[in-house]
């Protein structure tokens, strides 16, 4: 969160029409402006500004089974009281969406994740997430991941935004993904992710929705 200071700015939504956004052939995310169904606060991280970002990368690689060029940069969100995102599709030209939640909720706060078409909410812990697919097997937009931000009612909920695109989003074959078990020793995690160093990630089972430690 820190990186995030003096960064904060209205987040966006993706303009186009349904039809398009969520059919098996489309791979853009259309354009980007401020709409009155999200009100929250964003700051979109780059991936060399700090290792954590890095790391979070690799996790969510590993986490959905992807490539790590296909994780899209990752965006910090901060919703304050009254702040919300109403009922959205993270579109079919993203096969997978990771939600980390950096802080957690008091119950009675507000800022829960639904999803009502399959009649239940996450409450924003901290150190944790859900993992969610977004597409059909004939790669069209999943109807049941349509899913809300519930208004905050008290406190600041802080999140991050984790997408898998369909298409690469950088050059990521410097970097190499070693995964590692709760057996392995003196494992430190991520050093700086340069030339022919190993990144370490989690392997995590990832059936359609998925919570999962951050």
């Amino acid at each position: 969160l820190q990186l995030c200071e003096g960064r904060w700015q209205r987040s966006t939504v993706s303009v186009g029409k349904a039809s398009e956004l969520l059919s098996a052939g489309y791979k853009d995310q259309g354009q980007e402006a401020v709409g009155e169904t999200r009100t929250s606060d964003s700051v979109h991280l780059t991936f060399d500004e700090s290792i954590v970002v890095e790391r979070i990368a690799a996790r969510v690689a590993s986490v959905c089974k992807c490539n790590l060029e296909d994780v899209e940069a990752l965006v910090a969100l901060r919703y304050q009281p009254g702040q919300f995102f109403k009922r959205h599709h993270d579109g079919a030209m993203r096969p997978s969406t990771v939600f980390v939640y950096l802080n957690t909720m008091e119950p009675g706060s507000g800022g829960e994740t639904y999803f009502p078409h399959l009649g239940f909410q996450v409450h924003a812990s901290a150190g944790s997430a859900v993992m969610w697919k977004n597409r059909l097997p004939d790669g069209s937009a999943d109807p049941r991941m349509h899913h809300e931000a519930k208004p905050v009612l008290k406190g600041v909920k802080y999140g991050m935004n984790c997408f898998v695109n369909m298409k690469p989003q950088r050059d990521a074959g410097h970097i190499v993904l070693v995964q590692h078990t709760e057996d392995d020793e003196g494992v430190e995690g991520v050093g700086e992710a340069k030339d022919d160093e190993d990144v370490g990630t989690e392997e995590t089972e990832s059936p359609a929705l998925t919570a999962a430690a951050a």
